[in-house]
């Protein structure tokens, strides 16, 4: 659910949401009106006319004002302090609420847009709500643990782990976002977060990525029990990483039960392979992520007729990641790491 859909009485016109977060990125200057443009058609999915940036942004340096000129609704309301007041407290509490449910909930007569810019005005500004997953004080600890024994690793170490995992890819990518209301300071807080839901009608896949870049992909027909897991990669790595046989590469897996079982283990045992000790719950750490992101981006609001169908299609942007995107990655992990320490465990921005 998005929570803002600022509709008014011209159903052709922008949003009061969309026009904000135009002001907002004219304002930072950081910003290209294309590239400006790209972020408002990721984040709502509406295509912006050639003119209307620079339109609404010369509007608003003229009347500092989003209103239109035509607007049937009239010069808005002043809202009373007490009103403020509870409007910024029920904020607090729901951070979902969007200006219509809080005009209509407060029964508040200002009009949505002054009640919108008073949130902006008090730092509460709608944000893409980022997936995370839940973590227990035993994850917090784990990920606090790994980040002290590996916060002196630098970029050239770092570069000699071979990163792997298995991601599931709907027929469907969906091409919704979910905004929540918050200050910017309060990007970690697990009021910012979206529940991650799982999907039926997928294809699941491994594959892994190392310095050099993407290496094997496979699909995954199966449920993926510990031999299965096994025979992904034992036919593969001497192939496409044989440095992980003479301990100059270092394997990443995470530690889902199959992965820990005991003829994985005694396999890496056995072919003295090095792995890098895994906190639970860490895609923040976990480089790859970003590379199943990148593909499901790619593909947001495509749709696949058949498993088969989108699985081509994986296997082809899998195999257009760049070297600048990996380099990239592999660039950022002491910073990823750095970010676990410094939120003691906690969630992070990556």
């Amino acid at each position: 659910m998005e929570i803002e859909n600022e509709g008014n009485n011209e159903g052709h016109l922008l949003p009061d949401i969309i026009k904000h977060e135009i002001i907002h990125y004219k304002k930072e200057g950081k910003k290209k009106d294309k590239e400006i443009k790209r972020i408002i058609f990721s984040d709502f999915n509406r295509t912006l006319g050639h003119s209307t940036i620079s339109t609404i942004w010369k509007k608003y340096k003229e009347s500092e004002s989003i209103s239109n000129q035509w607007s049937t609704q009239g010069r808005p309301r002043v809202m009373k302090e007490e009103e403020k007041e509870m409007l910024i407290e029920n904020v607090r509490e729901d951070r979902l609420s969007s200006s219509r449910q809080l005009k209509e909930d407060l029964k508040l007569s200002a009009s949505r847009e002054t009640i919108n810019r008073e949130l902006l005005r008090k730092g509460y500004k709608a944000y893409r709500a980022p997936a995370k997953p839940l973590l227990t004080e035993d994850h917090i600890q784990q990920r606090e643990r790994f980040a002290i024994k590996y916060q002196s690793w630098g970029r050239v170490r770092w570069r000699r782990v071979v990163f792997t995992d298995e991601s599931a890819f709907r027929l469907v990518e969906p091409n919704g976002r979910v905004f929540v209301r918050r200050k910017e300071e309060e990007l970690l807080e697990p009021i910012s977060f979206q529940a991650c839901v799982p999907s039926s009608s997928m294809v699941m896949i491994w594959g892994a990525i190392s310095n050099d870049g993407p290496g094997p992909l496979v699909r995954i027909q199966n449920n993926l029990d510990s031999e299965g897991y096994l025979n992904l990669f034992r036919y593969r790595l001497w192939r496409y990483y044989p440095d992980l046989y003479n301990g100059i590469q270092i394997f990443q897996d995470d530690n889902a039960t199959s992965h820990n079982a005991d003829v994985v283990n005694q396999w890496f045992d056995r072919y003295q392979i090095r792995r890098i000790e895994w906190p639970s719950r860490s895609p923040d750490i976990n480089i790859i992520e970003d590379v199943w992101n990148k593909l499901k981006f790619e593909m947001r609001g495509k749709i696949f007729m058949s498993q088969d169908n989108l699985w081509e299609e994986i296997k082809k942007q899998w195999e257009n990641l760049s070297p600048d995107f990996i380099d990239g990655l592999y660039e950022s992990l002491p910073n990823r790491v750095q970010a676990v320490l410094n939120a003691r465990g906690g969630a992070t921005k990556y």
